[in-house]
């Protein structure tokens, strides 16, 4: 993306028994639709394996404190229903430089209504 400081925020209505891993697949096919309709030529690429699922602050930004959810969980049973999708790579640079939570910026996010 070109600002890669930029929240993506979309609204995904998933079934209840859905695994995380789904959200994150369904998730990933949404933005990059959403992505072309902006005329972004980044793709972000389909492996889930390059992403996490973390709690999301009010602001869309990664919850940090707590770990990522593991990808064979079951969504409803989270008890959340927004989330925010963060590329690992993106994780790791935050890791190792140090820097406040704050100072993050975030790279998407993937809400759920139930």
């Amino acid at each position: 993306m070109e600002d890669e400081s930029q929240i993506y925020s979309i609204l995904i209505d998933l079934p209840d028994q859905c695994f995380v891993v789904d959200c994150v697949l369904y998730s990933i096919r949404l933005f990059n639709q959403k992505l072309s309709l902006i005329n972004q030529r980044r793709k972000l690429p389909l492996d889930t394996d390059q992403y996490s699922l973390y709690t999301a602050k009010a602001d869309g930004r990664p919850y940090f404190d707590f770990p990522s959810f593991a990808m064979n969980q079951k969504l409803n049973a989270t008890g959340l229903q927004e989330f925010c999708l963060v590329e690992k790579k993106y994780k790791e640079d935050f890791e190792s430089s140090g820097s406040e939570e704050s100072d993050f910026e975030g790279k998407s996010q993937s809400e759920k209504e139930v």
